[in-house]
């Protein structure tokens, strides 16, 4: 199950006021991606919303005022605002696909997703969601960010989405070619896919969750893909082999981190693992 708080839209139109941030405790082990800001209060929260991960182990947030701040390794202390917030639940418990590579081909992020989802039973590979866990090392990363945060006061004055065309400049950032190779990655985040004959079943929430990135290449299939990655400085060793919470939980252990970014399809990769499951439903939680 995938459980969303907020809406994509608040993000999009650049409409987050006091009233559309919500605080969390991360009390639990949690997978969520989404734009947020980890902070003591609302007036603190505004100002650094931006890309959002939270792994096991793990919040971290690249604000949309360019400064990276992480969140400690301890679930239980760190509190978050968001607008907008997807979560994959019980992807610890749940039967999963596990997947890998270990040669130097390429692969981008979309056939990753490809790849993954086509090693699930045939009846699950027409799911309308997946959500999926993995690792990489980078060959070639296009990563994005928000320029600022996504507030009321701040929207464009056009009336028109950030992603427009007339505002995309002003609002999104995309990371050059180059400068990332060699560092791995960990990266959590949902597919879509609108061809999928169990649309119907979603009730028209998947609206509140995907959209085309204005910098996505055109694709020949559907799927549509949101997904968050933490890059990490050091070396880090991850294993799918055992209980999934304990495997990412152990990336932290000795891990360095450097940044979070939103990865675009076409962003390439020469290993690559992970687990992937099938998704029917979305839960609103606001």
């Amino acid at each position: 199950m995938l459980r969303i708080m907020g809406s994509i839209e608040n993000v999009l139109f650049s409409r987050v006021d006091d009233s559309s941030l919500a605080q969390q405790i991360l009390d639990e082990p949690t997978f969520a991606i989404g734009c947020g800001g980890i902070a003591d209060s609302v007036s603190e929260a505004k100002p650094i919303l931006g890309e959002l991960a939270v792994l096991p182990g793990l919040a971290a947030v690249l604000p949309g005022d360019g400064q990276y701040f992480a969140g400690t390794t301890s679930l239980t202390c760190q509190t978050w605002w968001t607008p907008f917030q997807l979560t994959v639940a019980g992807l610890n418990i749940a039967r999963i696909g596990k997947f890998g590579i270990e040669a130097n081909e390429l692969v981008s992020a979309r056939d990753i997703w490809k790849r993954a989802i086509a090693t699930l039973p045939t009846e699950e590979q027409q799911a309308p969601l997946f959500s999926m866990i993995w690792s990489g090392k980078i060959s070639s990363l296009r990563g994005s960010f928000l320029k600022k945060p996504p507030l009321l006061s701040l929207a464009p004055e056009n009336g028109k989405p950030i992603g427009d065309v007339s505002n995309y400049a002003d609002w999104f950032g995309i990371d050059p070619d180059g400068g990332s190779e060699g560092i791995n990655v960990l990266v959590t985040g949902a597919a879509y896919n609108p061809e999928s004959p169990d649309l119907v079943k979603l009730y028209g929430l998947d609206k509140r969750i995907f959209y085309r990135h204005p910098s996505a290449p055109a694709q020949a299939d559907p799927l549509m893909i949101h997904q968050h990655a933490v890059l990490f400085k050091n070396k880090v060793k991850f294993s799918w082999e055992g209980a999934l919470l304990d495997a990412v939980l152990s990336c932290f252990s000795d891990a360095e981190i450097i940044d979070v970014k939103h990865v675009l399809d076409d962003s390439t990769f020469s290993f690559y693992g992970g687990v992937v499951k099938a998704e029917w439903e979305i839960e609103p939680i606001d």
